[in-house]
């Protein structure tokens, strides 16, 4: 079917902006700012944006001659850091096939400003994530297993750090499937979130929050509020190529990340 989730980190370092004064962000290495190409039968939708600084408020801008206008675009200021919901779950912003985008972040003096874009592809060649919707996974939940994860991120700000979901604990167990609902952190980081064969090896990323609000069933959330597929589901027997990916504006942050499973019968 073509369907993923792809989210996109990009990093503006050391600069000091006037907010007003927008300055191009980049993205971190092994991402792309292009919208990947999908057929005529599919859609792309911008489905959220998380973003953290040095210190709050920071402003971000989306901007594509495709889009509403390529001048203020799509921006947002942030007061919280790092964010949780730039972009509500009730609405679509539509994306259009290889459409090159540009990220315009501000940032304090000596410091950096990331921030990750979330976009939900429903028929793109060559991907086929396994996701689920609530009522594909509600009545076969056997019990609740929150696996730990202790990740420490980049030492270069900007870019991603993926640790094994086996790398703290090893209690899955094999030939069971596992939904994904969402996640729990020692701290505020940027974005959390999962990568291998159930996400067609790419990173589909939550924001970073540290309140549970909203993140321990992020992805439920995000499934019932769009009436579509967006539980990541994973194999047991995969748990040695599933990463937990993190990325945080301080270098070589530190969390204690909880993937809040479901085992599957």
């Amino acid at each position: 079917m073509g369907i993923a989730i792809d989210t996109v980190l990009v990093d503006l370092h050391n600069v000091s902006t006037n907010p007003a004064t927008l300055t191009n962000a980049i993205a971190a290495n092994g991402d792309s700012l292009a919208v990947r190409s999908f057929k005529d039968s599919g859609k792309c939708t911008l489905e959220n944006v998380y973003l953290q600084g040095a210190s709050a408020p920071r402003r971000f801008r989306l901007l594509s001659p495709r889009l509403h206008d390529n001048v203020t675009g799509v921006s947002f200021q942030a007061l919280e850091n790092p964010t949780e919901f730039l972009v509500s779950a009730e609405v679509e912003q539509v994306m259009y096939s290889a459409d090159q985008l540009v990220v315009q972040l501000d940032a304090a003096a000596s410091s950096d400003t990331i921030a990750a874009l979330s976009l939900y592809y429903t028929d793109a060649p060559g991907l086929n994530a396994d996701l689920r919707t609530w009522d594909q996974v509600k009545n076969r939940i056997i019990d609740i297993k929150p696996v730990e994860v202790d990740c420490t991120a980049s030492a270069t700000i900007g870019q991603w750090t993926d640790t094994l979901i086996n790398t703290t604990e090893n209690q899955l167990k094999a030939d069971y499937e596992y939904a994904l609902l969402g996640f729990e952190g020692s701290a505020a980081f940027c974005t959390v979130g999962i990568k291998g064969p159930c996400t067609s090896n790419l990173r589909i990323g939550i924001p970073g929050a540290s309140p549970t609000l909203r993140l321990t069933d992020y992805f439920i959330y995000q499934s019932l509020q769009g009436n579509r597929p967006y539980i990541p589901v994973m194999q047991a027997n995969d748990r040695a190529a599933t990463y937990i990916s993190v990325a945080s504006a301080t270098a070589s942050a530190t969390d204690n990340v909880f993937a809040i499973l479901a085992r599957l019968g």
